[in-house]
């Protein structure tokens, strides 16, 4: 199993291409691996660079699915070189200790929870702290449907409130609401168009420009609900209509209408398929599944029973996987041919199919167990598909109630996660065991989807495992990598020069102006914090991303702030203790070099 995989199951128990040449920052040579890392620019405060470490064998073949880890991390005066100081930091940051953390962890990943509740939970599965591993809590204006990732953005429709909402990653506050129409449903991204979501509304769709939440235009498509599916090169748009009875084609780059397709009684799900240079649209009214070119010519028409809810293709695109909530059945369709080409049972309500790199999971709102088929065991036309099958909790799901999946694969890999909403619980399985590994709990809220927000090291090539990332203030650095098999532990040395206009960071301190240590629970009181270094208060610059993260003695109750800067290291936030007791302040501000557990942290006490 490796590092993350231990990590997750022990705990549950920059975006955008660098095209820059690689800069050489150090090579060893260590139980016959070869070690080169490099950066893919210059080290300088603040930029945005990505970091790749090579690994080779004996023979210097590329080290195919090593899992190293990395962390980036202030190197203490006169340790160059000290190779106990490398492992007391490995060991630390291996075991996640909150409050002893690395300057940038290049393993991060983040659960996020969609909440029947207006909120998403962000779950940290490899760090925790006051018993917690809820690192933030974002409020909504209302309940999400869908959501997707663009970039260093979230975004979510939120039917009730007409808008979009944009949430930041690295700071877990909403940064916009976007108005985007009536009654704003499924997400979509364009591919090969930076930044452009396509959001279906109550009569079309909305396509967003950037990941600001710029409106570019309305497409009327006919009444919905409405799915959305693109050409794999972006270029085709298909929106589905329900209450039409049809699929609109659409130039995806001119944004207008190139034809409109009548295709059944209720089209409910749509998909595109790369193998075949088809989308395939399937109808809950009829049964049927039909398949349609970019010109919006019908290209097969398949007959089928009434009840399909759900279709997606595997890796590859050649074998689509069916679902039918009514008879309670799983099909593969086999593009080559047009034909289904295999069957089986899977029980009653089948609504949901996700994929790892070898299994298909099929969920299912009738019982807690989530069923399994391996991907190299389909499309072998008259063969049993053979399902396994492991219970995702305690209780039926039940009704689906978010456009968005329940199930989200962990980086690793080899893993699922699984929201169960009846049991406000999220559940880690890992591939090969009989039984979820472990849970995380969501804090009293229903958790109706989920996703995965990765910032690890990937596997981009062959034996190359690369993380974008935004380095820390300047100062002397380690850069420590750690491979579990064979065991590899190193500390690189890394110098990052200071930016034009910064200056080198310095130990801060954060204060509160006197008389404010005391609050009054439930009635919103302003903090006034001064943020000083060296002595220097009146010298340091104001930063704009100040956030305040306020959480009680138990962990649970969390208030993440992002505070006003007044000038001179001044600062204000609004907070409201929501019963007696202890409440601890921690704080961040990546342009001043603050971080989370640095010891610039506070202590307040509510009282009735």
């Amino acid at each position: 199993m490796g590092r993350r995989a231990m990590l997750l199951a022990a705990g549950c128990l920059l975006s955008g291409a660098l095209l820059a040449q690689p800069v050489p920052l150090g090579q060893i040579e260590h139980e016959g691996v070869r070690v080169q890392l490099s950066a893919s620019g210059a080290l300088r405060d603040g930029a945005d660079v990505g970091f790749t470490l090579r690994l080779l064998d004996s023979q210097g073949a590329p080290l195919r699915g090593a899992r190293p880890a990395a962390w980036l991390d202030r190197q203490r005066p006169g340790s160059a070189g000290d190779v106990g100081e490398c492992r007391r930091k490995a060991s630390h940051f291996v075991g996640g200790n909150w409050f002893d953390t690395p300057a940038l962890d290049l393993n991060a990943y983040y659960v996020l929870a969609l909440n029947a509740e207006p909120s998403i939970s962000v779950i940290n599965p490899l760090n925790g702290f006051g018993g917690s591993k809820l690192l933030a809590l974002v409020e909504l204006k209302a309940p999400g449907a869908d959501w997707l990732q663009e970039g260093e953005r979230v975004l979510v429709s939120m039917p009730e409130a007409g808008a979009v909402a944009l949430v930041d990653t690295r700071s877990w506050i909403v940064l916009a609401n976007t108005q985007v129409g009536a009654q704003p449903a499924r997400l979509a991204r364009q591919p090969g168009r930076r930044g452009r979501v396509w959001v279906a509304t109550a009569s079309g769709v909305a396509v967003l420009g950037s990941a600001d939440g710029t409106l570019a235009a309305r497409i009327d498509t006919g009444a919905g609900p409405h799915e959305i599916a693109f050409s794999d090169d972006g270029a085709v748009a298909f929106v589905s209509n329900r209450g039409a009875g049809s699929v609109t084609v659409i130039d995806a780059l001119a944004l207008r209408q190139r034809a409109v397709v009548a295709t059944g009684p209720a089209p409910v799900a749509l998909a595109w398929s790369g193998a075949a240079r088809l989308v395939y649209v399937a109808d809950s009214g009829d049964g049927s599944i039909v398949a349609i070119d970019s010109g919006g010519r019908v290209a097969a028409r398949l007959a089928g029973a009434p009840g399909v809810n759900e279709l997606g293709f595997v890796p590859g695109g050649r074998l689509g996987l069916v679902l039918n909530g009514l008879t309670g059945e799983l099909q593969v369709l086999d593009t080559a041919s047009n034909q289904i080409v295999q069957s089986a049972q899977i029980g009653k309500g089948p609504d949901q199919l996700a994929f790892s790199g070898r299994m298909a999971y099929i969920h299912r709102q009738g019982g807690p167990e989530v069923h399994m088929v391996a991907l190299d065991g389909l499309g072998r036309s008259g063969e049993a598909i053979k399902v396994a099958s492991f219970a995702g909790g305690q209780l039926a799901p039940g009704q689906r109630s978010s456009l968005a999946g329940v199930m989200a694969a962990a980086p690793n890999g080899d893993a699922m996660l699984l929201a169960n909403p009846a049991d406000r619980s999220i559940y880690y399985y890992k591939e090969g065991m009989a039984a979820p590994l472990g849970a995380f709990r969501n804090y009293g809220r229903t958790p109706r989807a989920l996703m995965v927000v990765d910032r690890s090291l990937q596997e981009r090539d062959p034996g190359q495992y690369r993380v974008d990332t935004r380095l820390p203030p300047a100062g002397a650095y380690q850069l420590v990598m750690y491979l579990d098999q064979p065991r590899v532990l190193h500390c690189f040395a890394l110098d990052i020069a200071a930016a034009d206009g910064v200056r080198p960071a310095r130990q801060l301190a954060v204060a509160l102006e006197p008389g404010q240590g005391a609050l009054t629970a439930g009635r919103a009181q302003r903090l006034r914090l001064r943020v000083h270094g060296a002595g220097e208060p009146a010298r340091l610059a104001p930063a704009g991303d100040l956030e305040v993260l306020i959480f009680d003695a138990s962990g649970i109750s969390q208030t993440r702030l992002l505070a006003s800067a007044q000038g001179n290291g001044a600062y204000s936030v609004d907070f409201a203790a929501p019963a007696p007791g202890l409440y601890f302040m921690h704080f961040q501000a990546p342009s001043l070099g603050l971080r989370w557990a640095d010891p610039a942290r506070l202590v307040l006490t509510a009282i009735e």
